[in-house]
């Protein structure tokens, strides 16, 4: 990788952690116990689309086979989940999907996270459940004290289930999944993951810069 390219990067990168740092980090409100349960998963998971584009990249408007290759989709952000964030916390592995189709879809398109069915059965539940603090700590929930372990699973009830989601947890581990991403960059021999991301900026300055949108007044 040549200097220039490293530098612009760089830049990229820290463009983004800093967005990130000043769009998240005040709506967490640390130290009050309301404020941002669905504000953050809302910018987070849209942060990880963005990510999720930057790590897969864009092969322009047409793939080797033909068909269209989409911007940002779900399944690069569900690939950037699972190959970076896994690193910092197996259980993105295990239950990424789940929780992006939860707390992804739910918070941008209906307000609030999604309650999700069985696709085997249709009595049971996984419903969404949001704290501010640690991985692991326990607390109250429905009048009952429960130990919660951010994205490890509880059963609740008989077919009822949680998928509990820490918004502080998860907006440190969003920044400490860039790090993560730019050493990744740095190691990949391939060179892939570098070129994946020039060709996003590159499809960004060409192709969805302001000269080429039609507007409507």
């Amino acid at each position: 990788m040549i200097n220039e390219e490293a530098r612009r990067i760089d830049r990229i990168i820290n463009d983004l952690v800093t967005s990130i740092n000043t769009d998240i980090s005040p709506i967490i409100q640390p130290g009050r116990p309301e404020g941002g349960y669905f504000g953050v998963p809302r910018m987070v998971f849209c942060y990880i689309d963005f990510l999720g584009l930057l790590y897969s990249g864009w092969s322009g408007n047409k793939k080797k086979n033909g068909d269209k290759d989409d911007f940002a989709t779900p399944q690069k952000a569900k690939i950037f989940i699972k190959k970076v964030l896994s690193h910092i916390d197996k259980l993105y592995e295990k239950h990424g999907d789940l929780l992006y189709d939860m707390y992804r879809h739910g918070t941008v398109h209906i307000y609030s996270p999604k309650k999700m069915v069985s696709r085997t059965d249709p009595n049971k539940t996984i419903e969404w459940l949001l704290y501010k603090g640690d991985r692991e700590q326990w607390d109250y929930y429905e009048n009952k004290a429960v130990k919660f372990q951010h994205l490890e699973i509880i059963k609740w009830e008989e077919d009822r289930f949680m998928l509990p989601v820490s918004i502080v947890v998860l907006y440190r581990d969003l920044l400490e999944s860039i790090d993560l991403y730019r050493t990744m960059i740095y190691k990949d021999k391939s060179g892939d993951l570098a070129r994946n991301l020039l060709a996003v900026a590159d499809g960004l300055d060409q192709h969805f810069d302001s000269t080429s949108h039609k507007f409507w007044y």
